[in-house]
């Protein structure tokens, strides 16, 4: 999908730095993940067979997306253990500059727009970089982790609400996207994850909550995603976020929130919740996925794709009882349920070429966007020094080649640096 013709052209290549040693947006996130037992596999459609071949598969347990027929379930469990890591040194700070600075100038050479930003989520000192034109730019997929977010929170996390009926999936809107998983995943697994779609059109099938929320982040389908949007108004909680922030974060109470939330589209819902992290104006939904003129633009910059990743993993980190799995704490982006469902999601992805193209399976969980003129991904990784949240968002010229490649090598060269992958 081309950039609007309203989104702001790609700037001059200006490269900023920092490295915080404390800031309120670092230190969002402490904790570190646990993998989860191998599960029994009572699956046997084609998705789940092609599921089990792709990178990052992980067991389930308590936390699940369900997908009906088109995909396994999506599994993900984060414990907390706070701050068990020392910062890198600053030998090894300066190095991963001078890989992230290096990546951003061979970028710019090929005609390529690069940001990149590292943040560190279990440090006793908070490492926070970005290197860069950290400016706004057309999000392509990114914001569909928003979407999916509002969605579970607007329907009190029950992931099995049957939401509509009938759910055509892999429309013809969406062949490029399977064109693409030809190459990420071979034509043998693509195929297999082709077929179980198509059985799942032809059985009409009720389709809930999960199987939306999966199709939106682990196969990037824009018609599962405007779906999620078009449903999130009927949610029992739709409408609530506004009573608690206003658009900056501040709190808003009595008659202002009410007649805010009995006039609340569902795009404002959705930036109402990102609202309570306070970066709604710089990570925004505004249009349907892939419709053009269906709303304003949908835009990220590369700062406030890592603010939303390390708010959306501080939830799911959270201290978390059978009973408080959907009380969201104070200040934060999401109950432990919704960011654990949506984080599972995440961990399933099909597009791992970007930024986990050269890492171990287990060790990542991202989202991608991609256009004909950008190429992000958003991704949590796990390291021997602790978990990092990785951000690439890159914009090029139509017709020039995406930086995909560049991104796998330069965050393995990253992770190295950081003591090496490790299981999340």
């Amino acid at each position: 999908m081309s950039r609007p013709a309203h989104a702001p052209a790609m700037g001059a290549l200006r490269r900023s730095r920092r490295i915080v040693a404390a800031s309120m947006t670092a230190a969002f996130v402490i904790g570190s993940a646990a993998a989860c037992a191998p599960a029994t596999d009572e699956t046997a459609d084609p998705a789940a067979e092609a599921a089990q071949d792709a990178p990052n598969q992980v067991s389930v347990e308590e936390t699940q997306v369900n997908a009906s027929a088109r995909d396994p379930k999506f599994p993900r469990v984060w414990t907390t253990d706070a701050e068990q890591f020392d910062a890198p040194s600053s030998a090894e700070l300066k190095k991963i500059d001078e890989l992230l600075s290096g990546s951003v100038d061979d970028a710019a050479a090929e005609g390529v727009t690069l940001t990149w930003c590292l943040r560190s989520l279990d440090t006793k000192k908070p490492v926070d970089e970005c290197v860069g034109d950290d400016e706004t730019t057309f999000a392509a997929s990114i914001p569909k982790l928003a979407v999916a977010v509002a969605a579970i929170e607007a329907y009190e996390g029950t992931l099995d609400e049957v939401v509509i009926d009938e759910y055509t999936p892999w429309s013809a809107g969406n062949a490029g996207l399977r064109a693409a998983y030809d190459e990420s995943m071979g034509e043998e697994a693509d195929g297999a994850v082709t077929s179980a779609a198509e059985t799942a059109q032809e059985d009409d099938a009720p389709t809930t909550l999960g199987d939306l929320v999966a199709a939106s982040i682990a196969y990037s389908d824009n018609d599962a995603v405007n779906e999620l949007i078009d449903v999130i108004p009927d949610g029992p909680a739709f409408g609530d976020a506004e009573a608690g922030t206003g658009s900056s974060g501040t709190p808003t109470t009595g008659d202002e929130s009410s007649d805010a939330a009995s006039d609340m589209t569902a795009f404002e819902y959705v930036d109402a919740i990102t609202a309570r992290v306070g970066i709604d104006e710089d990570f925004h939904v505004g249009a349907y996925f892939n419709v053009p003129e269906s709303g304003d633009w949908n835009h990220i910059t590369a700062s406030s794709a890592t603010d939303y990743l390390s708010a959306l993993v501080k939830a799911a980190d959270g201290e978390v009882t059978d009973e408080n799995l959907n009380e969201r704490a104070p200040e934060a982006l999401a109950t432990p349920k919704t960011a654990r469902a949506v984080l599972s999601a995440m961990a399933q992805q099909f597009r791992s070429t970007k930024i986990p193209g050269e890492l171990p399976a287990g060790t990542f969980a991202n989202k991608t966007g991609e256009t004909d003129t950008e190429s992000h991904d958003l991704a949590v990784v796990g390291t021997k020094s602790g978990r990092y949240v990785l951000t690439a968002v890159s914009s090029f010229y139509s017709g020039a080649n995406p930086p995909d490649e560049l991104l796998a090598e330069t965050a393995k060269d990253v992770l190295d640096a950081l003591g090496g992958s490790k299981r999340l």
